[in-house]
């Protein structure tokens, strides 16, 4: 009896020996498969966030060489393409928006001339800076958004605002080009033209208020229609019509103007991720080379 008993825990020591090393190997073998699967999940998430920041950095320099080349080739360009568009249309043309494809990036180009715009610094040297800022308003009231956040500023050693974001709080594109209920900010308003408006192609609007206190509101409608019955008028002989004193042919004769010094490309680049803006403006100061700027956000 004691012989089978030793025999039978001998054979089941053996049997117990034998299946333990084989559970240990299954164990140890799904341990080292879930950390090789883990390693490789975090492998690929590496390499697919590498993947989408080439992408990205492929689709930024292709905006960022796109808006330079739009710039540099249609900035100066800016006049000849706003004439061509007039003579297409036989109306005056201060905005012109284009649509361009450049590889496989779209581009929504905005060229304005700023010169049939209110120029700020002009609003503040004739009106003080307190009915500058109302009168800025009324020109942004197509922006609600604008037109409730006017607050001039003027830098250190400056004569006026330097940009948009000395005139408006928060100023961005989409705030600056919103026409929900009336013209944009954008298409009556310019920090950069250096005063004279041009009355081939301002607006009556801009007229009122750059004009106040020089024409009355009848001679600011004559010469608002003198953009279509005479396209081409001089601003001496346009004002020569309205029939003007000696003191308003002086005055008007330094805040008008028929002729543009000052244009800009607004530059729009949408991707998947973001919009890319920018804004280019070129002046051409008399005797002097043109002055170039440009905006980016």
């Amino acid at each position: 009896m004691n012989a089978a008993t030793d025999k039978s825990r001998l054979c089941q020591t053996h049997f117990g020996k034998a299946r333990h090393p084989r559970g240990f190997v299954l164990l140890v073998t799904l341990v080292l498969l879930t950390l090789a699967a883990l390693a490789m999940l975090a492998i690929c998430r590496a390499a697919i966030l590498r993947v989408q920041a080439a992408s990205e950095a492929q689709a930024d320099l292709q905006h960022r060489w796109g808006c330079l080349s739009c710039r540099a080739v249609l900035l100066p360009q800016c006049s000849d393409i706003l004439r061509r568009a007039e003579a297409q249309s036989s109306q005056p043309m201060a905005v012109l928006r284009r649509t361009l494809v450049l590889g496989n990036q779209t581009f929504n180009l905005t060229f304005s001339d700023e010169s049939a715009k209110a120029d700020v610094a002009l609003l503040i040297r004739r009106q003080g800076k307190d009915q500058a800022e109302l009168t800025i308003r009324r020109l942004s009231l197509g922006s609600p958004l604008a037109a409730g956040n006017v607050h001039l500023r003027i830098p250190p050693n400056a004569p006026a605002p330097d940009c948009f974001g000395d005139v408006f709080d928060g100023a961005t594109p989409n705030v600056l080009f919103d026409h929900e209920v009336g013209p944009s900010p954008q298409e009556t308003l310019t920090c950069w033209s250096g005063g004279r408006v041009n009355i081939h192609r301002a607006s009556e609007a801009v007229f009122r208020e750059v004009c106040a206190g020089t024409l009355d509101l009848t001679q600011i409608h004559l010469l608002a229609e003198l953009q279509e019955s005479q396209p081409t008028i001089a601003v001496a002989d346009a004002l020569e019509q309205l029939q003007l004193t000696a003191k308003q042919r002086r005055d008007a004769g330094q805040i008008l103007t028929d002729s543009s010094t000052c244009s800009s490309v607004w530059i729009e680049c949408r991707t998947p991720r973001r919009s890319y803006w920018m804004l280019a403006v070129a002046r051409q100061a008399q005797g002097a080379a043109p002055i170039s700027r440009s905006f980016e956000w």
